[in-house]
């Protein structure tokens, strides 16, 4: 009987490893897609919402127009809702305070945007 419950627990264990490794990798692979400096809880519900939700397609136009909106917010902490700016911070917490208070219904997508000079 030992053995039985030491077995099971163990291949439940390997099975929460390997969904939590491919979650993770979902995350880093987001990140080389969308740009590497998101904010983690926008990583969370991009997982959560699939790379075809309104989230990404926010991230795919920060992407797209990221050269403009460095040389206007460069260095700092950028909120997309409805791909529209809608925060600017250089801290990270209010950044996504600033846009969870302006739309509480929706996720932002929050990434850093360097400047040339990072």
């Amino acid at each position: 009987m030992y053995f039985l419950v030491t077995t099971i627990a163990a291949a439940a264990a390997a099975v929460a490893y390997a969904y939590h490794l491919s979650r993770l990798r979902r995350g880093d692979k987001f990140r080389e897609t969308l740009g590497p400096d998101i904010h983690p809880k926008t990583i969370a519900a991009l997982l959560k919402e699939g790379a075809e939700g309104e989230l990404a397609q926010d991230g795919l136009w920060l992407k797209e127009n990221a050269r403009e909106l460095a040389e206007r917010f460069g260095s700092q902490w950028v909120a997309v809702v409805h791909k529209e700016v809608v925060a600017v911070s250089r801290s990270e917490d209010e950044v996504w305070a600033a846009a969870k208070s302006a739309w509480p219904a929706l996720t932002p997508f929050v990434r850093w945007l360097r400047s040339r000079w990072d």
